[in-house]
């Protein structure tokens, strides 16, 4: 599978960005779940479960976005910087921030369609 094609592409890029943003509510979720019962001897394993919980969708975020920006930024090519490392900086840098800003925009019109916000 390659994914020269536009359409596919983007497709693609949907499905990371979607499968982070819903990672990412979950980990605060479960964060807040974790620090809800921190401390509370009663509670020791439900605290256990939603600290490794947390932490696992955190994970799943941060490897999604990270994907998601090699996607975005695999076929753009910037003018020449200086260096090498200069646009191969700029070209996933940038990808990263839109990725996140896109990841960010699906999580607020979430929150506002379930009145969160």
């Amino acid at each position: 599978m390659t994914l020269e094609r536009p359409w596919l592409r983007l497709g693609v890029i949907s499905g990371l960005i979607v499968l982070a943003a819903f990672c990412f509510l979950r980990y605060i979720e479960w964060a807040f779940s974790y620090s809800a019962t921190l401390g509370l001897a009663s509670k020791a394993q439900e605290t256990q479960l939603a600290g490794h919980l947390a932490w696992l969708f955190l994970s799943l975020f941060i490897a999604l976005e990270v994907f998601s920006a090699i996607v975005v930024g695999f076929r753009w090519e910037y003018p020449e910087l200086g260096s090498a490392w200069l646009r191969f900086s700029a070209r996933y840098g940038l990808a990263l921030l839109l990725s996140l800003l896109a990841t960010g925009v699906v999580v607020g019109v979430w929150l506002v369609s379930r009145r969160f916000i």
